[in-house]
């Protein structure tokens, strides 16, 4: 059933804090009527250490979907800066992730959270918790999940400059390096700022955050054509007979 549309899901931040959890499975189940392709691409969940004691009951069920789903679809996912440790656990549950980036055809899928040189306090936060050490310090540690919970709301609370701020130049360079010679489309998500950014060698779409927008994008792989809306118009639109 395989084909070349995907659905790009970003920057959902699922959390029962929010009252989302319920409407974000509701969209799962409606994906399983289409036959698209999905890319999850980072910050799905608003907090998702991937050390498996410290999952909560949402995320095991978010794992058991995928895993179920990836026998009939494409189910690409790729590590925001709210999630640690996921790719490196959880893999197998995909048909492919990364922490970094994946390449499908003409395609580069990020996150987008190293698009910012100069976003330093969170570059220095991510090499401190994305380590060999640190995973194995919060698998051990009974306290570790709230450990890294109080380090990322205290690092939400800085850096406010680099929050409210669209560096689009550093964000065209980043998607100039990603798409090298070889591609020409590049796809984040990350800033909740749905654009379309120009580059030398083709063009960086910014996809919109389902947290505050309830969009997404559907992709289509050989064309790089892309539609987005309400999730519910979209996959309603591709729902199979």
């Amino acid at each position: 059933m395989k084909n070349g549309l995907y659905l790009v899901v970003s920057d959902a931040h699922v959390s029962s804090w929010y009252h989302n959890e319920s409407v974000f499975f509701d969209m799962l189940q409606a994906i399983k009527e289409t036959e698209l392709n999905v890319v999850f691409l980072g910050d799905i969940f608003d907090l998702w250490i991937g050390v498996p004691r410290y999952e909560t009951s949402a995320q095991k069920a978010f794992l058991v979907w995928c895993e179920e789903q990836k026998g009939v679809r494409e189910i690409g996912f790729i590590e925001g800066n709210h999630e640690f440790f996921v790719h490196h656990y959880h893999r197998d549950v995909f048909s492919w992730s990364d922490s970094k980036q994946h390449i499908v055809g003409r395609v580069v899928f990020a996150h987008g959270d190293l698009a910012n040189p100069k976003d330093i306090n969170y570059l220095r936060f991510r090499r401190w918790t994305n380590n060999d050490f640190t995973r194995n310090l919060i698998r051990w540690m009974p306290w570790g999940p709230t450990i890294t919970q109080r380090l990322k709301r205290k690092l939400e609370g800085s850096n406010k400059p680099f929050k409210l701020t669209f560096p689009a130049e550093e964000i065209g360079g980043y998607g100039s390096e990603l798409a090298g010679a070889s591609h020409d489309l590049v796809v984040i998500g990350h800033f909740h700022r749905e654009t379309i950014i120009d580059m030398d060698s083709g063009k960086l779409f910014v996809a919109p955050d389902w947290w505050s927008t309830g969009r997404v994008a559907l992709l289509e792989i050989q064309s790089g054509d892309i539609e987005v809306g309400p999730w519910q118009e979209l996959l309603s639109a591709h729902k199979m007979p």
